[in-house]
């Protein structure tokens, strides 16, 4: 049991890691859970059981990673638009938890990048 358990915590890191971008507006814990099989629930406590960070906390950094790499090198794309890319409809809400794990906002990353 503690073998498959393990096996369903590999897997969703794999699907985390592999998605798309133009999927990611999808990913969510209820997404994973059901293509582990899985009830939300008991994905949840195995993820944070064996990563020991919330499976939703790891989506979102996930999501906000990609956002900062497309804010850093796609000047070509609208800040709500990556919001939108990376499965935020509400642009300032995005901006609020991005510039909540990375301590400035889009916009200051942005700025930052074109500077250099």
């Amino acid at each position: 049991m503690e073998k498959d358990n393990r096996k369903i915590v590999q897997k969703v890191d794999r699907i985390i890691n592999e998605i798309q971008l133009n999927e990611l507006n999808l990913i969510s814990v209820s997404w994973i859970a059901r293509q582990c099989w899985i009830t939300e629930n008991k994905l949840s406590k195995l993820y944070k059981k064996y990563r020991s960070i919330k499976l939703y906390h790891k989506i979102r950094q996930h999501k906000l990673e990609t956002a900062f790499q497309l804010i850093s090198h796609e000047r070509d794309i609208n800040i709500y638009q990556i919001a939108n890319i990376v499965g935020y409809e509400d642009s300032e809400y995005f901006s609020r938890i991005f510039k909540r794990h990375y301590k400035k906002t889009p916009r200051e990353v942005r700025d930052s990048c074109s500077a250099r």
